[in-house]
Protein backbone atom coordinates (compact mmCIF):
# COMPACT_ATOMS: atom_id res chain seq x y z
CA UNK A 1 0.00 0.00 0.00
CA UNK A 2 2.98 2.62 0.96
CA UNK A 3 3.85 2.22 -2.78
CA UNK A 4 0.58 3.51 -3.88
CA UNK A 5 -0.33 -0.35 -5.51
CA UNK A 6 -3.28 -2.15 -4.00
CA UNK A 7 -2.44 -5.84 -2.57
CA UNK A 8 -5.41 -7.92 -4.22
CA UNK A 9 -6.10 -9.08 -0.12
CA UNK A 10 -6.66 -6.06 0.81
CA UNK A 11 -8.59 -4.41 -1.94
CA UNK A 12 -11.09 -7.60 -1.39
CA UNK A 13 -11.84 -6.56 2.30
CA UNK A 14 -12.05 -2.82 1.20
CA UNK A 15 -13.80 -2.69 -1.93
CA UNK A 16 -17.40 -3.43 -2.08
CA UNK A 17 -17.80 -6.83 -3.48
CA UNK A 18 -20.89 -6.13 -5.94
CA UNK A 19 -23.93 -3.82 -6.49
CA UNK A 20 -25.69 -4.88 -3.53
CA UNK A 21 -22.54 -3.51 -1.52
CA UNK A 22 -23.20 0.17 -2.72
CA UNK A 23 -26.07 2.41 -1.87
CA UNK A 24 -26.68 6.00 -3.07
CA UNK A 25 -28.57 8.73 -1.82
CA UNK A 26 -29.60 12.10 -3.61
CA UNK A 27 -32.68 14.55 -3.33
CA UNK A 28 -32.97 14.95 -6.86
CA UNK A 29 -35.63 14.21 -8.71
CA UNK A 30 -34.11 11.76 -11.24
CA UNK A 31 -35.81 8.26 -10.82
CA UNK A 32 -32.97 6.39 -12.15
CA UNK A 33 -30.81 3.88 -9.58
CA UNK A 34 -28.01 5.42 -9.64
CA UNK A 35 -29.19 8.66 -10.50
CA UNK A 36 -26.75 11.15 -12.95
CA UNK A 37 -24.93 12.35 -9.86
CA UNK A 38 -24.19 9.51 -8.06
CA UNK A 39 -22.89 7.85 -11.31
CA UNK A 40 -20.84 10.90 -11.42
CA UNK A 41 -19.33 10.01 -8.93
CA UNK A 42 -18.70 6.73 -8.77
CA UNK A 43 -16.98 7.74 -11.86
CA UNK A 44 -14.85 10.47 -10.50
CA UNK A 45 -14.02 8.65 -7.55
CA UNK A 46 -13.07 5.04 -9.61
CA UNK A 47 -10.63 7.60 -11.83
CA UNK A 48 -8.85 8.49 -8.95
CA UNK A 49 -8.33 5.40 -7.33
CA UNK A 50 -6.52 4.11 -10.50
CA UNK A 51 -4.12 6.90 -10.43
CA UNK A 52 -3.89 6.54 -6.45
CA UNK A 53 -5.10 3.37 -5.10
CA UNK A 54 -4.31 4.35 -1.26
CA UNK A 55 -6.89 7.23 -1.10
CA UNK A 56 -9.39 3.92 -0.67
CA UNK A 57 -7.89 4.27 2.98
CA UNK A 58 -8.64 7.86 2.90
CA UNK A 59 -12.49 7.17 2.21
CA UNK A 60 -12.67 4.00 4.73
CA UNK A 61 -11.53 6.76 6.96
CA UNK A 62 -7.98 4.82 7.57
CA UNK A 63 -4.64 7.37 7.54
CA UNK A 64 -1.52 4.61 6.05
CA UNK A 65 0.57 6.13 8.83
CA UNK A 66 -0.87 5.54 11.39
CA UNK A 67 -1.79 1.82 9.38
CA UNK A 68 1.68 1.31 8.92
CA UNK A 69 2.56 2.51 12.78
CA UNK A 70 0.29 -0.18 14.45
CA UNK A 71 1.34 -3.07 12.10
CA UNK A 72 5.12 -1.94 13.09
CA UNK A 73 4.45 -1.90 16.62
CA UNK A 74 2.38 -4.99 16.90
CA UNK A 75 -0.93 -2.87 18.08
CA UNK A 76 -3.36 -5.50 18.84
CA UNK A 77 -7.22 -4.73 18.61
CA UNK A 78 -9.65 -5.45 21.15
CA UNK A 79 -12.66 -6.84 19.24
CA UNK A 80 -14.87 -6.06 21.95
CA UNK A 81 -14.73 -1.99 21.75
CA UNK A 82 -13.36 -2.19 17.98
CA UNK A 83 -15.42 0.64 16.06
CA UNK A 84 -16.07 -1.90 12.50
CA UNK A 85 -18.42 0.76 11.19
CA UNK A 86 -16.19 3.89 11.36
CA UNK A 87 -19.04 5.67 13.48
CA UNK A 88 -15.78 7.57 15.62
CA UNK A 89 -13.18 7.49 12.12
CA UNK A 90 -12.20 11.14 11.57
CA UNK A 91 -12.17 11.80 8.42
CA UNK A 92 -10.12 14.30 6.24
CA UNK A 93 -11.22 17.99 5.14
CA UNK A 94 -13.18 17.24 1.52
CA UNK A 95 -10.67 19.17 -1.29
CA UNK A 96 -12.34 21.90 -2.67
CA UNK A 97 -13.64 21.10 -6.03
CA UNK A 98 -12.72 23.23 -9.44
CA UNK A 99 -15.98 25.25 -10.47
CA UNK A 100 -16.55 24.34 -14.38
CA UNK A 101 -19.78 26.31 -14.98
CA UNK A 102 -22.09 23.75 -16.66
CA UNK A 103 -21.62 26.41 -19.93
CA UNK A 104 -18.45 25.54 -20.75
CA UNK A 105 -19.03 21.74 -19.43
CA UNK A 106 -21.89 20.96 -21.51
CA UNK A 107 -21.88 21.16 -25.64
CA UNK A 108 -22.40 24.79 -26.70
CA UNK A 109 -24.29 23.31 -29.59
CA UNK A 110 -26.58 21.23 -27.05
CA UNK A 111 -27.53 24.04 -24.30
CA UNK A 112 -28.12 26.56 -27.36
CA UNK A 113 -30.69 24.37 -28.69
CA UNK A 114 -32.05 23.91 -25.73
CA UNK A 115 -32.24 27.87 -24.69
CA UNK A 116 -33.88 28.58 -28.28
CA UNK A 117 -36.60 25.70 -27.62
CA UNK A 118 -37.63 28.09 -25.05
CA UNK A 119 -37.02 31.23 -26.58
CA UNK A 120 -36.84 32.23 -30.36
CA UNK A 121 -34.51 35.49 -29.43
CA UNK A 122 -30.43 35.04 -29.75
CA UNK A 123 -29.78 37.53 -27.53
CA UNK A 124 -32.20 36.02 -25.15
CA UNK A 125 -30.42 32.84 -25.44
CA UNK A 126 -26.77 34.85 -25.11
CA UNK A 127 -28.10 36.58 -21.56
CA UNK A 128 -29.33 33.30 -20.63
CA UNK A 129 -25.71 31.38 -21.20
CA UNK A 130 -24.18 34.61 -18.82
CA UNK A 131 -26.69 33.83 -16.08
CA UNK A 132 -26.11 30.27 -15.97
CA UNK A 133 -22.36 31.27 -15.92
CA UNK A 134 -22.98 33.78 -13.14
CA UNK A 135 -25.38 31.36 -11.26
CA UNK A 136 -22.34 28.40 -11.60
CA UNK A 137 -20.22 30.85 -9.92
CA UNK A 138 -22.28 31.94 -7.41
CA UNK A 139 -23.17 28.57 -6.56
CA UNK A 140 -19.31 27.62 -6.07
CA UNK A 141 -19.01 30.77 -4.15
CA UNK A 142 -16.71 32.95 -6.14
Amino acid sequence: VAGGTMPLELGELLLPSGPSDVDFGCTCPDEGWPCRHAAALVTVIADRLEDDPTLLLTLRGIDLDTLIGGVDQGVEVDDDTADWFGDDAVLPALPRPAVVPATQDLNPVHLRAALRAITPDEDAARRAVSDLDALYRALAGE
